[in-house]
């Protein structure tokens, strides 16, 4: 029941977890083996640390509750939860209670691969030539209307909300299964694949697996940071986004790091990232979006 995230190996003994891990884990990308191990074990009822300071984790879809005490890290209630703790090259997530703390699982595993020198990304990706362009911004900015928009002119989709960067080379990996489509950017769907029936929908979104619109697996190398900017007052153009701009829009893509040792790592890693990356703004303005070929910015950071 154990296989490779990016080279890191999580190891599951409960046959129970596995059809999960593996939905928003396991994608079949050929990476170096890595020394880290991320270990999944359910143990008993622990002497949970009630009397312990709450810290809430803001998530998109719900807020957890967790308690620190050093290096644990608890999650859940008393008859159901989740510990993590980290050791040098290896994380264990220790879980308990008939229901399974799936968001608590998930952040956990997060976590862990980014004490393995990973960087998440929430954000859609848009890739032309093995270069990718993140479009960063807040729910409801715009994200993945603008990358059916790019699409549509030609680029390769690789990610709609999440994926896996490894900074010291640039590679990136999409990290989820299918664009989600609200029904205004369904519409738009709807006339350039006419072949495809929407069907599923789930929390008020059309679901349309990457496996209908051929969506290949492979790494490509991030290029481009744009952060998205509404403004019907302005021509659709790009223009330069300040660093300051770029660092905030990286730190909030992130996700929740919880560790202090994830948090020193990622912002560790934000300034080497400006210094490298072409930095811009994509103001979604009036008129046509500019992501044609003789249309992208020559901007840089």
């Amino acid at each position: 029941m154990n296989f490779s995230i990016l080279g890191r190996q999580l190891i599951n003994s409960d046959p129970s977890l596995q059809p999960w891990l593996e939905l928003y884990f396991r994608f079949p990308y050929e990476v170096e083996a890595n020394d880290y191990r991320i270990e999944l074990v359910q143990k008993q009822l622990p002497n949970f640390p009630g009397q312990l300071p709450v810290t809430i984790l803001e998530l998109p879809d719900t807020r957890l509750e967790m308690r620190s005490l050093e290096n644990e890290f608890w999650f859940g209630r008393p008859e159901s939860g989740m510990r993590f703790t980290f050791d040098r090259g290896i994380s264990n997530l220790e879980w308990w209670g008939m229901e399974i703390p799936f968001n608590a699982l998930f952040i956990g595993i997060c976590e862990g691969l980014r004490l393995s020198g990973l960087v998440s990304l929430h954000a859609s990706i848009a890739a032309k030539n093995g270069l990718a362009t993140a479009f960063l911004g807040p729910s409801g900015r715009g994200k993945t209307t603008t990358l059916l928009r790019a699409s549509i002119a030609g680029w390769q989709i690789v990610a709609e909300d999440f994926s896996w960067l490894m900074p010291e080379t640039m590679d990136l990996y999409g990290f989820d299964r299918g664009l989600r489509l609200l029904p205004d950017t369904a519409n738009i769907f709807k006339q350039h694949h006419q072949d495809i029936e929407l069907l599923e929908m789930i929390a008020g979104k059309y679901v349309v697996p990457y496996e209908q619109l051929g969506v290949q697996r492979q790494a490509v190398k991030l290029e481009r940071l744009a952060v998205l900017e509404r403004n019907p007052d302005e021509i659709s153009s790009w223009k330069a986004l300040p660093k300051r701009e770029g660092a905030l829009a990286l730190w909030e893509a992130n996700g929740v790091p919880f560790t202090p040792d994830a948090q020193n790592f990622i912002s560790s890693v934000i300034p080497k990232l400006l210094a490298t990356l072409k930095l811009e703004t994509l103001v979604l303005g009036a008129g046509e979006l500019p992501l044609g070929n003789t249309e992208l910015s020559q901007h840089s950071s």
